[in-house]
């Protein structure tokens, strides 16, 4: 995360394609986590339990992505506002 916020401040990769790469990349770590954890659950938990387990792991992803994406407007807007700043300074 820290790379993908001093790329979009400082433009220091040279093609686009390395970043759709990188986030391909991402994608792909962030769904094979997620595979394997609810994997995981279903082969170690216990069957009068396995249900609930899933449940309370599903929410906790959706709670995590939901909050992960209040975030990234919250980031979003001080990675623009700083560009603003940084245009007055030289521009004026």
């Amino acid at each position: 995360m820290t790379f993908f916020i001093l790329e979009a401040r400082y433009w220091f990769v040279p093609h686009i394609a390395i970043i759709f790469a990188m986030i391909v990349f991402e994608g792909l770590f962030g769904g094979s986590s997620y595979v394997n954890t609810f994997h995981k659950i279903h082969k170690m938990v216990a069957p009068d339990v396995r249900e609930y387990s899933l449940s309370a792991a599903s929410i906790g992803d959706t709670l995590g992505v939901n909050i992960a994406a209040f975030l990234a407007i919250i980031l979003h807007n001080g990675i623009c506002n700083s560009w603003k700043r940084y245009d007055d300074y030289i521009y004026s």
